[in-house]
C-alpha cells in the first residue's frame, strides 16, 4: 500500500510581521507559504555537513520610534517632490529645482540607510534541519532518554522519510560508523592498497642501513635516499655520521678498520 504524504505547519516559535508559513511532510519535503505564493512553493534549501537545511529571514515588527523615523523622513521628502513639481509649473530657475533635487536624493539616501540599520536590528535568523523537523512532527519521542541522536537507517542524510529516520544512543551511533558504506569500503581497499610508510616512522632493516652506507659512498644525497626508504633527510644523516647505526659496517670498512 502507497503511503499518503502528509503536511504539517512546522512551528517557528517567533513572533514577526508579514504572512509567513513553514510545512514539513513525513517524506522529508518542505514547503513556504508567502504573500507571493499563496499556495506555497517547494522549498530544498543548503546542505549543512551532509545534512538539508532551510535558511530563513525574518522580520520582528519595527518599533513606534522607529516606524516614527522613517515616516518623519518620508513626510520631507514628500513635501520636497511637491515644491519640485510647483517650481516647474512656475517656470522657476533650473538651479532652484537642482538644488530641491539634490536636497531630496540626499534624505532618499538617508532612509534608505535608515531603513538597513532597523532591518539589521529586526532580523531573525532562522534554520531548520530538515531531518530534525520530519523527526520533531512525525516521530514520537525515544522511549529510552538515552537515545538522543537521529540515524538516517540508509546513510542517506538527504533521504529524510520518516521512515528512514529513528532514535539512536552515543554507542549505537558508534557502532554504526564502522558500518558506514565509506568504511566498509575503505576497509575493502586497504586489503589492496600499497600502502607506503610515511617520513618519520618507517622502520629500517640491517640490510636497508648497508644499502644507505653503500650509496652513501658512492654520492647519493640525503634528500635522494630519504625518499627512497620513505625515512627523513635527519634519519639519513644520523647513519652517514654513524650517530645511528654504528654498529652496521660495510666489508670494505671492516677491512680497512682491522689494517689499521
Amino acid at each position: 500500500m502507497t503511503q499518503e504524504e502528509i503536511w504539517k505547519d512546522y512551528p517557528l516559535n517567533y513572533e514577526y510581521e508579514g504572512v509567513f508559513r513553514l510545512q514539513v511532510s513525513n517524506f522529508g519535503n518542505t514547503r513556504t507559504f508567502t504573500k507571493f505564493h499563496p499556495q506555497g512553493k517547494i522549498v530544498k534549501g543548503s546542505l549543512q555537513g551532509g545534512y538539508p537545511i532551510l535558511r530563513m529571514k525574518l522580520f520582528k515588527k519595527r518599533s513606534a520610534a522607529d516606524q516614527k523615523r522613517i515616516q518623519t523622513l518620508q513626510e520631507k521628502i514628500d513635501e520636497l517632490n511637491d515644491l519640485i513639481k510647483t517650481s516647474r509649473k512656475k517656470d522657476h530657475q533650473l538651479s532652484n529645482i537642482a538644488e530641491l533635487r539634490e536636497e531630496r536624493d540626499l534624505l532618499i539616501q538617508k532612509r534608505k540607510k535608515l531603513n538597513q540599520q532597523i532591518d539589521k536590528k529586526r532580523c531573525i535568523h532562522v534554520a531548520v534541519l530538515k531531518h530534525k523537523a520530519v523527526a520533531e512532527l512525525f516521530l514520537d519521542p525515544p522511549a529510552d532518554q538515552h537515545k538522543e541522536f537521529l540515524i538516517h537507517k540508509d546513510f542517506d542524510k538527504e533521504n529524510n522519510h520518516m521512515n528512514n529516520l529513528a532514535w539512536a544512543s552515543q554507542e549505537e551511533l558508534n557502532a554504526r560508523a564502522k558500518k558506514h558504506p565509506k568504511n566498509v569500503l575503505y576497509a575493502f581497499k586497504k586489503q589492496f592498497m600499497d600502502l607506503k610508510p610515511t617520513a618519520g616512522n618507517a622502520k629500517l632493516s640491517e640490510a636497508d642501513v648497508l644499502a644507505i652506507k653503500k650509496r652513501l659512498k658512492k654520492g647519493d644525497t640525503l634528500r635522494k635516499l630519504a625518499k627512497r626508504f620513505h625515512v627523513t633527510d635527519m634519519q639519513i644523516h644520523r647513519i652517514k655520521t654513524g650517530e645511528n647505526w654504528g654498529h652496521v659496517k660495510l666489508l670494505e670498512d671492516l677491512i680497512e678498520e682491522k689494517k689499521k
